[in-house]
């Protein structure tokens, strides 16, 4: 979860890099598909667009906004 507090503080450290949003998207749905298929749920990304650019952003951060979704 996000730390609310280190960032209404301004004490959030951000490690910025170039990464892959649809790497990030498919690491989310791996890690969550066996909750999923417990609850009779499939989940599934089709990356309709092959050529996403990559983002600028801390990874570890992104992905807890992914993971949260």
């Amino acid at each position: 979860m996000l730390c609310a507090t280190k960032l209404d503080s301004n004490k959030l450290e951000l490690n910025k890099m170039n990464i892959d949003p649809v790497e990030l998207i498919n690491k989310s749905i791996e890690n969550e598909k066996e909750n999923a298929a417990q609850k009779g749920l499939k989940l599934v990304f089709e990356n309709l667009n092959q050529n996403l650019p990559e983002i600028y952003a801390d990874r570890t951060r992104m992905q807890q906004i992914i993971d949260s979704l």
